[in-house]
């Protein structure tokens, strides 16, 4: 077999170890979003003398730095892939294109740089595809939500300040209205998801609402991009003892808010 990166060729023989490792990289929801596929080689240049080896040695990095749409084992006949090999590109579902983690040397004893020089490298590519499957389970990665209660209905004071003495005690108001503030954050993987009603609209200042889109938090390097955070935050009002001024209803139990289903929170 030959190990190829894009156009340059390992000789027959020069790459020794090939070690594939697939990891299912999960969201906070313990939903499979993407495939992490992780390729370790480990050869050894197999020339003499220390010119002809640094001339492999840079031929070799020249090689690895160029951007390339596959890297792994081939058949003998040099076009057709074996289980082993990186393919990058959107048609692959690729994120971000086979990077090269580590280019290395790892050895220094022996004939290392006299009769060869062993080397080592680690690429890694991220899918969302896998042989035309679809690998995302959900499209909510991750939902958070709080719920604050602002006040008890109570009294409102304040101390006055005096230009001479000490401030004055004053009573503003005898009751005042208890406040909801509704705040969270969703991410969606390939899109942002629509933020949640308030949980009491008739009671929501509609005026003080406020959604923030953000930009994907993972860019893709073909234009498939994941990772699409929204944010969310609404103000309501309640009467203390009587509830929504509109309705009357009373603040009812706080709701748990949390998704149960894989692409909804409610």
């Amino acid at each position: 077999m030959i190990f190829k990166f894009g156009d340059y060729v390992h000789a027959a023989n020069e790459v020794d170890l090939t070690m594939l490792t697939q990891q299912r990289m999960y969201s906070p929801r313990n939903f499979m979003v993407f495939l992490r596929k992780t390729l370790t080689i480990q050869g050894h240049i197999c020339v003499s003398g220390t010119t002809a080896i640094t001339a492999a040695i840079k031929a070799l990095e020249h090689g690895y730095l160029k951007e390339i749409h596959s890297v792994g084992l081939f058949e003998d006949d040099g076009t057709t892939p074996t289980a082993h090999v990186l393919w990058s590109g959107s048609n692959a579902g690729c994120l971000n294109g086979v990077r090269l983690l580590t280019l290395d040397y790892p050895k220094a004893d022996g004939g290392e740089y006299a009769t060869g020089r062993t080397f080592r490298a680690v690429f890694q590519a991220d899918y969302i595809k896998d042989e035309g499957r679809d690998l995302i389970e959900s499209q909510l990665y991750s939902w958070e939500e709080t719920l604050t209660v602002v006040g008890t209905g109570g009294s409102d004071w304040e101390l006055i300040p005096q230009f001479m003495g000490p401030p004055v005690f004053q009573v503003n108001c005898e009751i005042t209205p208890q406040r909801v503030i509704q705040a969270g954050q969703s991410i969606g993987v390939l899109a942002h998801l629509s933020p949640p009603m308030p949980y009491w609209p008739a009671n929501a200042h509609d005026n003080r609402t406020l959604v923030q889109y953000g930009t994907a938090e993972k860019v893709g390097h073909y234009g498939q991009s994941i990772l699409y955070p929204v944010k969310w935050m609404y103000h309501m009002s309640f009467v203390p003892g009587l509830g929504c001024p509109v309705t009357g209803d009373s603040i009812p139990n706080i709701p748990a808010g949390l998704p149960v289903t894989p692409d909804s929170p409610y």
